[in-house]
């Protein structure tokens, strides 16, 4: 068994792929539990961590983080001779460099799970420990590392002061060590955090030397984070360099972003030609992206989901005899409830059928309005309907002569009638129309406050978004803009301030892209979301379109 797991260690040193190993290591971490004493006369004293290491790292590149979790904590709970007590070895003699360095690599790996999960308080003291146990093996590459991924953490808690502190103990280490690339890699993350922050003079003092000599691993987010802080200061010609080179050498994510800055670009040169191409080769590069996040999205839930059931067989597990005993009197107490429950709910359903009724009148009725402001041609037609109608009652009443008085009325009544459905349906189209005017003209405008653009710079570095920056969105947003909008909403059904969140910026033309990267949250829960707040409006299963049409009616 021994020579099997020195394979797996072998090929995880060689960056091949170990997942193929799941039930090798699986049964091997059987095995080595029941025999405990072969590992460290084997391997010596990290032996006994190894099986749960590879276990997690396999499960790890298989998507889920539950399992990968358990084993790690299991990997951190084996001491050479029995357990860790307190995270310290429980030996006779000092901390070896090896078992500092596992202890450090499981603490680090555990941390970057959390991170993954979005988890970054629980992500922060599992790297301090990390990076405690780096500096007993005097280890400076790994303690560069933990303290830039300290940094991300911070940065993602919205502390820059903690981040950027963080980021220069790590340039320091990485300068003291010669280690150019690392060096480089750090100065790029604190230029991305001045970036953030609108300090794009600082930035540029830490880009520069990065893009002397870049890695060929850090070519596309390089230039990437250059061009923004080069378009910052508005040094246009280096801007465009940047571009260029991203095209030539940068990754999915760099073509992507610079297809879209030189489409813009393009187009306020008037180079229209160009706009278009380069518009066009933006939109594929987002739709293979889309797709990239979805499969990504599809892994996290897999993982979700995976956990969820396990911890529902524990539990079950653990309440079967409880349940047992209750049965009898829950039973009863079901019993009894019942009747209240249907008495209420039929008087709950009688009420909710009205206030149903009264809802989809009002909704039906803005639809209406939004689809004739968005779509009149449709409308127009209508109009013309009329007008044809008309012309031939106008043909049949010119055919009646004086002894017909009874159906001359009849039919001049109906002319009457018809003309004016027409011009109130044109006055209704008209009005329609200007509504949908204003309402693109409150989103170009509001498009041009400081407050949209710092949303638009922090949806597109992943930034956290601070409380009063959300209360002075919202307060510009229902204040200057869209007037009534919450009250419109609330009126349709019950909405959580998240969720009015997520409306708001979608009503305020940002992406679900963007929306979910503001929020925090995968952009399939936005589509979720809005998925549910149409079914609970109109209580009905709908697209997440549908909601999203109610929205830009609104």
């Amino acid at each position: 068994m021994a020579p099997l797991l020195l394979r797996i260690k072998i090929d995880d040193k060689l960056y091949r792929p170990i997942t193929h190993y799941r039930d090798t290591i699986l049964q091997l971490v059987d095995y080595f539990e029941q025999h405990p004493r072969v590992l460290p006369r084997l391997l010596g004293k990290t032996g006994p961590a190894l099986p749960y290491l590879y276990a997690g790292r396999i499960y790890s590149d298989l998507g889920d983080a539950p399992q990968a979790l358990d084993y790690y904590q299991r990997a951190l709970d084996v001491m050479p001779d029995g357990q860790i007590e307190n995270g310290e070895c429980k030996t006779d003699n000092a901390i070896d460099s090896r078992v500092a360095k596992q202890r450090n690599l499981l603490c680090s790996l555990i941390g970057n799970l959390f991170s993954y999960q979005y988890l970054f308080e629980e992500a922060v003291p599992l790297l301090e420990q990390a990076n405690h146990w780096a500096s007993l093996a005097s280890d400076t590459n790994a303690m560069i590392f933990n303290y830039r991924d300290l940094a991300e953490q911070y940065k993602y808690l919205d502390k820059p002061d903690c981040s950027l502190f963080h980021y220069e103990y790590a340039l320091l280490l990485a300068n003291q060590s010669n280690n150019t690339n690392m060096a480089n890699d750090v100065k790029m993350q604190i230029a991305r955090l001045y970036v953030s922050e609108g300090r794009f003079g600082d930035a540029l003092s830490y880009i520069r030397p990065a893009l002397n000599s870049i890695d060929s691993a850090d070519i596309s987010p390089t230039y990437a984070i250059a061009s923004d802080i080069y378009k910052g200061c508005g040094n246009r010609d280096s801007a465009l360099y940047c571009y260029q080179q991203l095209l030539r050498y940068g990754n999915i994510f760099g073509k992507h972003h610079a297809y879209q800055e030189l489409s813009e670009i393009a187009v306020s040169a008037n180079d229209m030609e160009s706009a278009n191409e380069y518009y066009r080769q933006y939109k594929l590069l987002d739709d293979s992206i889309r797709k990239m996040d979805n499969a990504e999205t599809v892994a996290r839930m897999h993982a979700a989901y995976n956990y969820q059931k396990h911890e529902r067989k524990v539990k079950e597990l653990e309440l079967q005899n409880e349940r047992k005993r209750n049965a009898i009197y829950f039973g009863v107490i079901v019993f009894l409830f019942a009747a209240i429950v249907i008495f209420h709910y039929i008087r709950s359903e009688m009420k909710n059928k009205v206030r149903l009724k009264q809802r989809l009148d009002m909704l039906n009725m803005k639809l209406s309005e939004y689809d004739k402001g968005r779509n009149p041609e449709n409308w127009i037609r209508r109009v013309k309907e009329y007008e044809d109608q008309i012309h031939q009652l106008q043909e049949q009443l010119s055919q009646k002569n004086s002894d017909f008085n009874v159906e001359r009325e009849i039919l001049s009544s109906r002319i009457s009638k018809l003309t004016d459905e027409k011009r109130s349906l044109e006055l209704s189209i008209q009005r329609a129309s200007n509504r949908v005017l204003d309402a693109d003209l409150a989103v170009k405008t509001f498009s041009q406050t400081e407050i949209y653009k710092l949303f638009i710079r922090k949806a597109y570095i992943a930034s956290a978004v601070t409380g009063e920056e959300w209360d002075d969105f919202i307060a510009q947003a229902e204040g200057n803009f869209f007037p009534g909008f919450r009250d419109n909403l609330a009126a349709l059904c019950k909405i959580s301030e998240q969720e009015y969140r997520m409306c708001l910026l979608f009503k305020s033309a940002f992406s679900k892209s963007q929306v979910a990267t503001l929020l925090f949250v995968d952009r399939s829960a936005v589509s979720h979301a809005f998925e549910r707040l149409y079914k609970k409006a109109v209580k009905r299963q709908g697209k997440t379109k549908d909601w999203e049409v109610i929205l830009s009616s609104l």
